[in-house]
Order: structure tokens, then C-alpha cells, then sequence
């Protein structure tokens, strides 16, 4: 069997392999997410996004990835499979299933490596949409996510064809030995069935219901994604995996501070000015308010603010600033 590759060689470099991206990504979780890190339902964030690392590339194994990066002769036969984050999808749903997970957690996990390479969509009806399939339909009436699962359906048979030896190492690995490539490749119709009955509505007609999943659910959907993609990045970047790369420090209100003072003067005495200075004038002076609603926002115990400005107005550094100085006030609770 040809090497599968993650990433393809170039410029002289060698390339990445497959497998070998995917244990990195993995391995890089470990200094992203805390040991005691858990998800809403008291599950180890650490394991779950260790999971969904393992299978996230998954789909290029493809022989029509393989031809889109130039690894192998020939063009892809269909655009569609060439996409490996649909099949990764569906791959990180049914892994985390397979270790015991909580629904939603597979549903979080689902979103995190179908949408690793996208923007962040309203989740039920993203994984609804990418399950659901109408019966009788064919052809030409069949939408883009039924065509898409055809799709992965053909990329599935030729991965058991060309890459069968890799899918089993990668299913054994993401499931922990709780499930197998055989029993994905064979269950994937059902687990399609699976996946959209996790968010699908009870009422009369098909569609997504917004109340199928908890309100928790889509900050374990960032949780999730957020930390994926900044191993994956870093792995694909090259950069050193240890903990010192992604050692970050906390942030420092008197920076941000001095900063702000910096622009400030520049700004008028009044309302007075040219453009610049008038500018000036009046975004500090709508810090100056926010930061006094801050401090009586955080004595009443805090909750949920709005930061309402015009364009060009400072909402950025007013609300950082206002996020500092409620972590101060509150002795350092996560804002």
C-alpha cells in the first residue's frame, strides 16, 4: 500500500505521514488541555479531544486525497471526495460513542472535526442537515449533504480497498479497542440514523430541535474545536511540541492600561479637535463609563453585560478593559 500522507513532501521537505499527524495532534493536546479539564457532564476533556485528533485527518486516506495533494497519479474522480472533514465527522461521532461518551459530547465532537478547517455553525441544525437523508430520492433531487454522504460512502470502500491496514490502527487507537474499522465501515448507514436522531426534532414534521441539546452543549462544541485546531495548526506549522509553545501568560490590565493611555493623549480636552483627537475624546470617555458600570456590575455578583458602541468607538479595548478589571474585582473568576 502507497504512503498515506498528511501532509504532501515539498520544497525538499520529506512530508508528513498520516498516521504520524494524527499521534502528533494528539500528543499536542496534552500541554493545550488541563489533566483535570472536564466536559459539562464530568467527562475528561483530555480524552474526548485526544479522540477526535486521532480521526480528524482521517479522510485523507483517501486515494482522491491522495491525487489532490500530488502524492498519487491522477486527478481526483469527484470533488466531493476529496473533502476528508465530512468522513472525520462522522468518524470522531462514532469513536466517541464507541468509549461511552455522552450523546452530546459525540454530537460536540462531530461539529469540532467536521467544521476543524470552517467557521463554528448553529449546531443542531449543522448536524441534522449532514445526517439526514430523504427516502425515495435520487440523483439530481438529492441535496448537497445526501450527496455528501454517498460520498463518504465511496471514500469508506476505498479506504477498505487501498488503506485498510491504516484504518484499523487509527480506529483501534481512537476508540481505545471499543470499536473497529470493520464495525464503522459496516455500520456507517446506521450510524447515520444515529447521529441525526441526537438532535432531531420529536414533533411532526423532520427537522432539527433546538431543545435537543442542553445549553452546555455549545461551549463544549468550542472547548472542543478551539483546542483541535491550535494542535493541528502548531503540528502543521511545525512548530516544537512542548510545553513551553503553548505556555501562555495571563493577561495584564496595566498593560492594557498604559496602552490606552498611550491613545489618549492624543485626544482632546473636549469635543474639540481634528477627526483624530474628537475620536479620541470620545472613546475615552466611553471607557470611563464602562469601566465605572464594571465595578457595580461586578458588586451585584456579575452575569451577562452588553458593550454597545458605533463602529470605530473602541469596543475591543473598552471591553478587554472591562473584562480585566472584572477579573480583578472578582479575585480572578474566568470571564
Amino acid at each position: 500500500m502507497p504512503r498515506r500522507y498528511s501532509h504532501p513532501p515539498e520544497n525538499g521537505d520529506d512530508g508528513t505521514g498520516l498516521s504520524e499527524h494524527l499521534r502528533d495532534v494528539a500528543a499536542r493536546l496534552e500541554h493545550v488541555v488541563p489533566e483535570d479539564a472536564t466536559t459539562p457532564s464530568g467527562e475528561s476533556l483530555r480524552a474526548v479531544v485526544r479522540t477526535l485528533a486521532l480521526v480528524h485527518d482521517f479522510g485523507k486516506a483517501t486515494t482522491d486525497f491522495q491525487r489532490y495533494i500530488g502524492v498519487l497519479d491522477g486527478e481526483p474522480e469527484s470533488p466531493l471526495r476529496r473533502y476528508h472533514a465530512p468522513v472525520g465527522a462522522f468518524a470522531a461521532y462514532y469513536a466517541l460513542d464507541s468509549r461511552g461518551f455522552e450523546t452530546e459530547t459525540c454530537v460536540a465532537g462531530f461539529v469540532a472535526v467536521g467544521k476543524h478547517h470552517g467557521r463554528l455553525p448553529d449546531v443542531a441544525d449543522y448536524v441534522y442537515g449532514r445526517a439526514h437523508r430523504r427516502d425515495g430520492v435520487s440523483g439530481r433531487e438529492q441535496n448537497p449533504a445526501e450527496r455528501q454522504q454517498l460520498a463518504i460512502g465511496d471514500q469508506l470502500a476505498d479506504i477498505d480497498g487501498n488503506a485498510r491496514a491504516l484504518a484499523a490502527d487509527v480506529f483501534e487507537a481512537a476508540t481505545d479497542g471499543n470499536g473497529s474499522w470493520a464495525a464503522f465501515f459496516d455500520g456507517f448507514g446506521g450510524l447515520l440514523g444515529d447521529v441525526e436522531e441526537a438532535v432531531a426534532s420529536t414533533g411532526s414534521g423532520p427537522g432539527a430541535s433546538r431543545d435537543a441539546l442542553s445549553e452546555s452543549c455549545y461551549a463544549l462544541v468550542l472547548q472542543s474545536w478551539s483546542a483541535l485546531v491550535l494542535a493541528d495548526k502548531t503540528s502543521a506549522a511545525g512548530a516544537p511540541n512542548d510545553a513551553a509553545t503553548y505556555a501562555a501568560a495571563e493577561p495584564s490590565l496595566d498593560t492594557l492600561d498604559a496602552y490606552v493611555e498611550t491613545l489618549e493623549a492624543e485626544a482632546s480636552a473636549d469635543a474639540d479637535g481634528t477627526r483624530a483627537e474628537r475620536l479620541n475624546h470620545h472613546r475615552s470617555r466611553a471607557r470611563e463609563d464602562v469601566l465605572a458600570n464594571a465595578a457595580s456590575f461586578a458588586a451585584s455578583g456579575g452575569g451577562v453585560a452588553t458593550l454597545t458602541l458605533p463602529t470605530g468607538m473602541g469596543k475591543t479595548l473598552t471591553g478587554l478593559s472591562a473584562a480585566l478589571d472584572l477579573r480583578d474585582r472578582l479575585d480572578g473568576e474566568r470571564v
